[in-house]
């Protein structure tokens, strides 16, 4: 862009402008001296720049321009002035400061040459403008400099984007020549946003490439059938370990079927392993237990499932299971767990439990079977005394000198067997009144005898009598009054 300077109000002019815009309507030309800074002035205060000599000459008399701040309020400027007197490099000059005439001492370094260029008008302002693609607006607007070698070969003083368009500001009459280079400054951007977009790239690799030189890893190995499961459904499970704070990058190698995590710290590479690591555990289960641990339609091993978060879980046939050590017994049976390690050790966990349990209860079983077993061995002919405490067989009443037994000792002295005792004594006592009503009294006291079965053993050596219900006296031929 061209160079330009603005005159101030002291007199002087400000170098280093660069033109931006000019209003045809206000004639006010926008100047810019930085990037953040832009200011309008009045287009006859704005001057094209010169280049000076690299090393001037300056003697008495030379008209010259003097670089003067009277004071740290006030910008620094160039003022016109006439060398007055020359002493070694400091020179005496004469200026005009807000039109007051002034002289001051100045070094070689604050003189330059007087520019001679007259300040511009409104017949020195040209524009026009190229359409620029949609593709391409974004980077025009971002990169101002772009255009400078376009600027350069248009003859303009600046190029800036506007609305969709590079509008072009020149002293002169350029539009056939934008016309005829502007097509290929587009192709020309267009290549530029590209290898722009390919050094951002390369950039961010470099970055990455720094960050993996120096950061933690992991480097673990996958069975080729679990590679699918690391990397999930539409690649789900690498972007879990992505999103992991600290993971720098992820790695596949099919080939090696290999997984490289790399992370600012080791806490976060073990984090991204825990969700991609996969494997295989097995399983040994007692053959007589594996409906059990299955459960009904399948609903015990669901929730082992659930609970350990396992993938899947298969039990093996005896052909699939031939090759897992320890399987070949024909007492048991192989599960196959799959998931990430801390989950398949967790199913581990809890099939160590409920087979546990399962064998606990099945012992707790085979006691409670052999205990009864016993207690049938001990039971007298007829009713039954059952292991529970319940008296369902030795007679009530004490023969041969037990009657004298102290109350509360022995098996009928429980409440429910004085009840039922109770309610037994009263039914016989019934049946003996009518039979006494009807037979003699010698063929009384033999049927009352002929009620009680012969003394039999009781607990503790005891000799219990224990009334016989209907159902048994029936069986001994005896007639059953109603």
């Amino acid at each position: 862009m061209m160079q330009v300077e603005v005159r101030f109000e002291q007199g002087g002019w400000a170098a280093g402008g660069q033109i931006v815009d000019y209003d045809p309507e206000s004639q006010n030309v926008t100047v810019m001296f930085n990037a953040e800074a832009r200011n309008d002035f009045p287009v006859t205060s704005v001057r094209q720049a010169v280049s000076q000599a690299e090393e001037p000459v300056f003697a008495d008399g030379d008209s010259v321009e003097v670089y003067y701040q009277p004071h740290n309020e006030e910008p620094c400027l160039w003022f016109p002035a006439v060398i007055d007197k020359c002493k070694g490099d400091f020179y005496k000059c004469k200026f005009l400061y807000r039109e007051n005439e002034t002289s001051d001492v100045f070094e070689y370094a604050n003189l330059r040459i007087l520019n001679s260029s007259t300040p511009m008008s409104a017949e020195d302002f040209h524009k026009c403008s190229v359409i620029v693609p949609d593709e391409l607006q974004d980077y025009c607007e971002n990169n101002p400099d772009a255009h400078r070698d376009f600027a350069k070969a248009c003859e303009a003083m600046s190029v800036r984007y506007i609305a969709g368009k590079l509008v072009l500001l020149s002293r002169k009459d350029v539009s056939r020549r934008v016309d005829m280079i502007g097509e290929f400054h587009i192709k020309n951007l267009q290549q530029k946003k590209h290898l722009a977009e390919r050094v951002v790239e390369a950039q961010k690799a470099l970055e990455q490439s720094k960050l993996v030189a120096e950061s933690c890893s992991e480097k673990f190995t996958v069975d080729p059938d679990l590679l699918k499961f690391v990397v999930g459904h539409k690649g789900i499970n690498i972007q879990k370990a992505r999103a992991v704070p600290g993971v720098i990058q992820i790695n596949i190698d099919d080939e090696q079927h290999a997984i490289h995590i790399y992370a600012d710290n080791a806490q976060a590479a073990k984090e991204a392993r825990h969700i991609l690591e996969y494997t295989e555990e097995h399983y040994l289960v007692p053959r007589r237990l594996v409906g059990r641990i299955i459960g009904q339609k399948g609903k015990s091993i669901q929730d082992i499932i659930d609970k350990s978060h396992v993938l899947k879980v298969r039990v093996l046939s005896d052909e699939d299971g031939a090759s897992i050590p320890g399987a070949e017994a024909p007492n048991v049976c192989a599960f196959k767990f799959i998931g990430t390690r801390i989950n398949n050790q967790n199913a581990v966990v809890l099939m160590d439990y409920l087979v546990q349990s399962l064998r606990e209860i099945d012992e707790l079983q085979d006691e409670q079977y052999e205990i009864e077993k016993q207690i049938k061995t001990f039971q007298p002919f007829g009713n039954t005394f059952s292991y529970n405490g319940e008296n369902n067989g030795y007679r009530n009443g004490y023969q041969n000198g037990n009657q004298n037994m102290p109350k509360g000792d022995g098996p009928n002295n429980t409440p429910y067997n004085k009840k039922q005792n109770n309610y037994n004594n009263k039914k016989q006592g019934n049946n003996q009144k009518k039979t006494q009503q009807n037979q003699p009294q010698q063929q009384q006291a033999e049927q009352q005898q002929q009620q009680y079965r012969p003394n039999q053993p009781g607990p503790d050596g005891w000799n219990l009598v224990i009334p016989r219900g209907p159902y048994a006296r029936a069986a001994a031929g005896e007639t059953i009054s109603q």
